[in-house]
């Protein structure tokens, strides 16, 4: 059975780190790293952590590493800008951030204070506009 390839944005942070580790001791889950930072190149690298792959958070290494999920253990903002990309490429993506929990887009602006930018997701629909 072939194993799962599974990416994660934003495996810096405690949550994503967190999920890299439990990610590691699963049998058919294999882990790859994906960079969502600009600044990827002046990062140290994690220690103690074995070698994953690692891909640009894009499109276009979804597809050319055939990512099954992505996980987005990014900000909200970051994740709306990823999670639209990744699904086109072809993956599943779970978003553990609080960009897609709440119902409509008005609930959204106004726990987060800001607009919701990926509201033709399906979470976070204007339930006041007109169909």
């Amino acid at each position: 059975m072939a194993k799962l390839r599974a990416g994660i944005a934003g495996f810096r942070g405690y949550s994503g780190a967190e999920l890299v580790r439990l990610l590691d001791r699963h049998p058919s889950v294999t882990p790859v790293l994906l960079d969502h930072r600009h600044d990827v190149e002046h990062r140290s690298e994690p220690i103690n952590r074995p070698v994953h792959e690692r891909f640009p958070s894009t499109a276009e290494s979804v597809l050319d590493s055939r990512l099954d999920v992505v996980f987005l253990a990014t900000p909200p903002e970051v994740s709306m800008e990823l999670a639209p990309a990744m699904l086109n490429a072809g993956a599943r993506v779970v978003d553990l951030s609080g960009a897609f929990r709440l119902r409509d887009a008005a609930t959204y602006k106004l726990w987060y204070e800001e607009e919701h930018t990926a509201t033709h997701l399906g979470a976070c629909k204007d339930i006041t506009a007109s169909p």
